[in-house]
């Protein structure tokens, strides 16, 4: 722990700095360039704890300074301006994306029952996808986006490619428990929707054959043979 003098002279020295020159984009990665190294994940960690918090696989390791100083390592930083396409609908996952700010609006590319577009949803930080990356690096199988992502407003994203995730994996042995428990969570997720979709559909087809059945059966059916309705005992 620093001392508490201290680290109130290091956030004094930062909002001074912050206020300078928060205009530019990625502005506070130039300024904790100018701090020294074992100052910059203490204050990344401060700054950015809720970006991350949405990321359940990185546990425990969120309160770790060896994990905040692997991110200001190897996380990149994007912008994107309103309209443009962060993720394509179908594009392979090979980056973990996280909201640093601005919004983001999310299109899913599959139909209703109706056979209309779904509404988008929008995002805010804290918020993130791309999780397909860990299919990629736990199973070597590749997974496809199932939504278009869209910069809403001015947006800054950080991006772990995946060979950031790799190193991240190999290297720590609770973050690849997390990411094998997540990863089969997902496994089961995805095959109950699968089990209710094709049950949603085979009662579907059995509720359709019963009806077309009843009414060959009504066809077939000689109008002699059919019971007469009884009348009320006199």
């Amino acid at each position: 722990h620093l001392p508490e003098a201290f680290s109130e002279g290091i956030g004094a020295f930062f909002d001074h700095h912050w206020n300078l020159q928060r205009g530019s984009p990625s502005q506070d990665w130039q300024i904790l360039a100018q701090l020294p190294p074992g100052i910059q994940g203490t204050i990344f960690r401060f700054m950015h704890t809720d970006a991350f918090s949405t990321i359940s696989f990185f546990g425990d390791r969120k309160r770790d300074f060896a994990f905040w100083a692997f991110l200001l390592r190897n996380c990149k930083i994007e912008t994107f301006t309103e309209g443009d396409h962060i993720v394509g609908l179908g594009d392979e996952e090979r980056r973990l994306y996280i909201l640093k700010s601005g919004k983001i609006k999310e299109i899913d590319g599959q139909l209703t029952v109706l056979g209309g577009h779904r509404d988008p949803k929008f995002f805010r930080r804290p918020y993130h996808w791309g999780e397909g990356v860990l299919i990629k690096v736990a199973t070597g199988k590749k997974r496809h986006s199932k939504v278009l992502t869209k910069a809403s407003s001015k947006v800054e994203v950080f991006v772990l490619d995946i060979e950031d995730i790799e190193n991240l994996i190999s290297q720590d042995e609770q973050i690849r428990d997390n990411v094998t428990n997540y990863i089969y969570e997902e496994t089961q997720l995805y095959v109950a929707e699968k089990f209710r979709a094709v049950s949603a559909k085979l009662c579907k087809l059995a509720v359709v054959k019963a009806q077309r059945d009843f009414r060959e059966a009504q066809l077939h059916t000689d109008k002699r043979i059919r019971p007469r309705a009884e009348g009320r005992l006199r």
